[in-house]
Order: C-alpha cells, then structure tokens, then sequence
C-alpha cells in the first residue's frame, strides 16, 4: 500500500512539474509588462495568449506568422497594428470581452473569412481591418463607433447591416471599396453617412435607410455602379457633393422634402437615372448636378428654385425645360446641349437677373427666342410667329435673344454649320423696323462680319441693304 502510495506521488510530481515546464516555456513565448502583452517572441502557428492579458499592445504580433490566436476573455483591448500584415492569420477565437479594436489592428490579414466580435465593443480603430477577406461580419449593438477606413478594401464582404442601437458615427471611406456589398441596410442612430463612406462599393444594389440620419456628405456613394435603388428617410436636410456620382444604375431616388439644395455633381454622370422629383423647398441647383444624365427626360422645377448653377443638366437627356419665375441665375452651360441633345421646347417664365454664357445652348434651338408673354419656344416656332407677325417684340428682348444667339458658337464655326442661325438671323433682319431697332442691326452686322461671307450672298445683300439705309438714316 505504501509502495503504491509512492509510485502514484512520483507519477503525479513528475506530471506537474511537466505541466508547470510547458507553462513557463508558453510564458516566456511572450514579452509581458503590468498586464499588457508587449511582444509575441515565439514561433508557434497556433498561439494561445496567457489568460491574464489585459491588452495586445501596439504591434505585439505585427508581420508574425501565426494562423491561429486565442484571445483570452481577460483581454479589453487589441491594440494599434496588434496584428498588422498577418498575412497567415486564418482565424481568431475568443475575444469575447473586447471593447476596442484600434487602429490597423488586424490590417492586411487577407486570410481572415469570418470573425465574431464581442457583444461588448464599442469602438473599430482607424484602418483596423484594411483590406481584408472577410465574407461576413456581425457589427454588435454595442458598437458606438467605427472610424475612418475601418473595412476599406474588404472584396470580399457580400453584406452589411448598421443596425446597432448605440452605433452613433462613421468615419470616412469606412467602407469604401468593398466591392461585394450588394445590400446595405442602415437603421442606427446614425446622424450623418460620411464623406466616401461607400465609395467604389461596384455591386451594392440597394440601399434602405431608415432612422434619424440627416446628412450624406460628400461621395458617400460615388461610384456605387450597379446602385438601383436608394430608399432615404425624409429626416435628411442636406446631400453633399458628389454623394451619389456616377451611379452608373441608378434608375430612381426620392429627395427628402427638406433639402434646399443640391450641391455640385450630386447625381452627375448617372447616366440611368429616369425619374427625379425635385423638393418644393429647393432654392439652388448646384455645379453639374445633374451632368450627362442622359436618360433623364424632365424635370418639374419648384416654386422657390432661384439659382441653377454652371452645367447643372449639361449633356442630360431634357426635352422639355420650364423654368419658373423664381429663377435669377442660370450658370454657364446649365442646358448646354452639344453632342446629346433632345430639347423639344424651353419655356422661360422668370425675369432672370444673371444669365451666364451659353446658359442654354441646343443645337435644334437657335438659343431662345422670348416673346411679349416671356415664353421662349423652339426655333421653328419662332421663325413662324415671326413670318405670321411680320414683326418682332420689344427691342431690348430683341438685343438679348440676338446676343444669346451669337454666344452660341465660336465665330470661326463653318457656315454649314450655322445655317439655322443665319436663317433665323435674316429673318429678324427682313422683318425688323430700323427705326426702332438700330441697336439689332448692329448686333447682326457683327454676326455676320465673317470670311465666309461670300457663300451667303443672298443674306449678305439683304443685309447690306438694310445697312444702307441704317446709315441714311444716322
């Protein structure tokens, strides 16, 4: 009995002593100072972090190659580039009292498919998981904040929820370039998506967002190409420039009834957009707003609309423009028409303050032509209330339709190129009273002071005439 009682002592010491050997080797794996691991010294793949670790320090497995790390529950924090260029790293388990993953932490882990976050972090660091592989993700509702270019480059993450209750800010390009996306669902207490926040996100095919979010701010999702669909809560009082450029897709979005602007190259470039309806407390229309929206055929312009900015739907697809009496600006090139132009008819009814040059500018219209009713109509129209009238309106609409006509071109333009100006011009001059009207002719002469003269000769006599008598006359 007592034999055996000895074997049994010597067997159990000799098992603790192995025991505390493998301990202290692990231990010694690990540079540790007052709780925070400072460096990982060993070699191992599979690594097990001791579990009376507060904190990874700042790089502590920073370009090691490990494929495998256990995180203690004892571990708060993952500190900035803890795991940076583990390029090996395939999975991380534990973790399940984390509160903040820092800056870069996990930067470059390409080969990291899926992680579980801890229902108790609050906080994803600057870069902290920059062009990743990850396949899915679960944001916990304790997350409070996730900071700029957190999940930048993930390709291969498919789906994304922001449904925390806590979650109160993004950071910006948080996810941009995440190229899988294809939904996105946001219903946090989020109060404004950031500047590039989904930016190059190419398959994201649909957006719902819902809650008290109140700003898009600049190229938020620019470049979004296969975006369809954008459902926006009407909490939004501000969409900021080039949020939703080259949206390639984009067939349809409701603007919020509070917005009072939309800002330079907000939908410019989306080429699919169809149907847009404009807030009724809209004052300005910004820089190419709506640049090349080519498939975009009208627009009801509001009440209170005051300003449309420099190329605002330059190269879209209008056929029909109504401009309201509100208007008193319309920058250069707003409706310039050059190589996409299907404008049917424009009708003017503001007395505009500050019309730039080229401000309307279509091939098949001879600029515009304003009659006493401010109404501006299509160039065939105008020729024929003109042949109908045998006359012209008041002389300084007269001067202003001649001088938009001669800002429609460059003056070294080929003649053929010109013949619906030159005919519309000679029609002025055949049915406009000199007397009353000296200033009109002078503009036309200028007009018509070219090198081609000589392959117009019909209009030149006609002009030379009436010239003649503009002079007799003084």
């Amino acid at each position: 009995m007592d034999e055996i009682s000895a074997v049994d002592m010597n067997n159990f010491m000799s098992v603790e002593q192995s025991h505390s050997t493998s301990e202290a080797e692990n231990i010694a794996d690990f540079q540790i100072k007052d709780g925070v691991l400072v460096t990982y010294l060993g070699s191992e793949e599979n690594v097990i972090i001791p579990d009376f670790i507060i904190e990874i320090g700042t790089g502590a497995f920073s370009e090691k190659d490990i494929k495998t790390v256990t995180i203690p529950d004892s571990v708060k924090i993952i500190g900035k580039m803890a795991f940076f260029f583990c390029t090996e790293l395939e999975n991380i388990y534990g973790a399940c009292n984390v509160e903040l993953i820092d800056d870069m932490a996990f930067y470059s882990c390409q080969k990291i498919k899926e992680i579980e976050l801890s229902d108790k972090l609050k906080k994803i660091g600057v870069g902290a998981f920059t062009y990743n592989c990850l396949h899915r993700i679960i944001l916990p509702e304790s997350l409070i904040e996730i900071q700029q270019d957190a999940f930048r480059g993930s390709q291969r993450l498919k789906e994304l929820s922001l449904n925390g209750q806590y979650l109160k800010k993004l950071g910006i390009s948080s996810f941009s370039q995440c190229i899988s996306i294809e939904t996105l669902n946001i219903s946090a207490e989020l109060i404004s998506i950031p500047a590039l926040c989904f930016e190059g996100c190419w398959n994201l095919t649909n957006v719902v967002i819902t809650g008290k979010l109140e700003e898009i701010a600049d190229g938020a999702f620019s470049g979004c190409a296969r975006l369809e669909q954008v459902a926006l809560p009407n909490s939004i009082t501000r969409i900021k420039s080039a949020a939703f450029w080259q949206c390639t897709s984009l067939k349809e979005i409701n603007i919020p009834s509070f917005i009072s602007e939309i800002e330079s190259q907000t939908f410019g470039f989306c080429n699919q957009l169809q149907n847009i309806s404009l807030p009724p407390n809209l004052t300005r229309i910004g820089f190419g707003a709506f640049q090349e929206c080519t498939c975009l055929k009208c627009v009801h312009f509001p009440e209170n609309l005051r300003v449309i900015e420099s190329l605002a739907f330059f190269e879209s697809g209008l056929e029909k423009i109504i401009i309201p009496r509100s208007v008193k600006k319309i920058g250069q090139l707003a409706f310039g028409f050059i190589h996409n132009d299907n404008v049917q008819s424009i009708s003017v009814e503001s007395d505009i303050i500050e019309l730039e040059e080229n401000a309307i500018c279509s091939k098949k219209m001879v600029r515009y032509y304003i009659d006493l009713c401010k109404k501006v109509i299509s160039n065939e129209q105008a020729i024929r209330i003109m042949q109908n009238e045998k006359k012209i309106t008041t002389k300084n609409q007269d001067i202003q339709m001649i001088e938009s006509i001669l800002e429609l071109k460059p003056y070294n333009t080929k003649w053929k190129d010109r013949k619906l100006e030159i005919k519309f011009l000679s029609l002025i001059i055949i049915t406009s009273d000199l007397k009353s009207n000296s200033e009109v002719m002078k503009l036309v002469y200028s007009a018509f002071r070219t090198p081609e003269w000589d392959d117009c000769k019909d209009i030149k006599a006609c002009f030379m005439r009436w010239k003649k008598r503009l002079i007799e006359e003084g």
